[in-house]
């Protein structure tokens, strides 16, 4: 996938997190993946993958809310 998509990210403990809003390129992706580690204190070594997706994964937490 790119964007424009919801910017998700999946820790190593499968922990999904996804924007609640469209990311439309890059910067925003990666603006967005850093507030959501900062908010919930994910560190760069819990991080498995970061991806688009056009739908939030079922149970992902949405981040803002």
């Amino acid at each position: 996938m790119a964007y424009p998509n919801l910017q998700c990210i999946k820790t190593k403990d499968r922990s999904v997190y996804c924007s609640s809003f469209i990311c439309r390129n890059h910067v925003e992706g990666k603006s967005w993946v850093t507030a959501v580690m900062l908010h919930y204190s994910i560190k760069a070594s819990d991080l498995k993958t970061t991806f688009e997706q056009q739908d939030a994964p079922e149970g992902a937490i949405i981040y803002p809310n």
